[in-house]
């Protein structure tokens, strides 16, 4: 029953589902999935039975916003 607030992350991000599942409004993501978020990517992740995962932030490429 977890839920994280909807954030931005700045620089990308690429996790790796460990153990567990969990969801977003782009998705639902179980054990073995790679997900791979461009800079200035948002989302509110949430998990109903648990969800363990390595998380990278922040070594992508910066968009330019000009």
């Amino acid at each position: 029953g977890a839920q994280v607030s909807e954030h931005v992350h700045e620089g990308g991000s690429e996790a790796l589902v460990l153990s567990g599942d969990f969801s977003d409004a782009k998705g639902h993501y179980k054990t073995g999935d790679w997900i791979r978020s461009p800079d200035g990517s948002a989302h509110a992740p949430y998990t109903n039975d648990g969800c363990v995962m390595y998380v990278k932030t922040g070594h992508l490429p910066r968009i330019s916003k000009a």
